[in-house]
């Protein structure tokens, strides 16, 4: 399991990759390699995916939640704007990946906290009678 310094350190990684595709000249030779994963929409899906889960899952403070959600929303904005610069994209995986990334995160910190609450002692449940 990693710790939140390596999910922490996976979510640049993630994010840096994407931000590094989006800004590659199209004639390079990086980008035609980069272009064959970059294309594959189950690979953008669970990528998103990831990008949105990490925080929700792990961070605890709504600021940094919601900064971190920016990130892939920017990522998406890089993408319309190379649309409208000519080259096609579709950003409904990045879309698709975000709001599921979302709920996934999520439902991990919910049953993170249940399962927290679960294992704390119970108070009044101490095994002693007195008679």
């Amino acid at each position: 399991m990693l710790t939140k310094k390596g999910l922490f350190g996976l979510w640049c990684i993630l994010i840096c990759s994407i931000v590094w595709i989006a800004f590659l000249p199209v004639d390079s030779s990086i980008h035609r390699f980069a272009v064959q994963y970059d294309s594959n929409r189950w690979l953008r899906f669970l990528v998103y995916a990831s990008i949105s889960a990490i925080p929700v899952s792990s961070w605890r403070y709504r600021g940094t939640i919601l900064a971190s959600i920016a990130v892939p929303v920017l990522g998406m904005c890089i993408e319309l704007w190379q649309a409208h610069a000519g080259q096609s994209v579709s950003i409904s995986p990045d879309l698709f990946g975000v709001a599921a990334g979302i709920l996934f995160g999520m439902n991990i910190r919910v049953m993170r906290q249940a399962s927290m609450k679960a294992e704390q002692p119970r108070s009044g449940s101490s095994g002693s009678s007195t008679d």
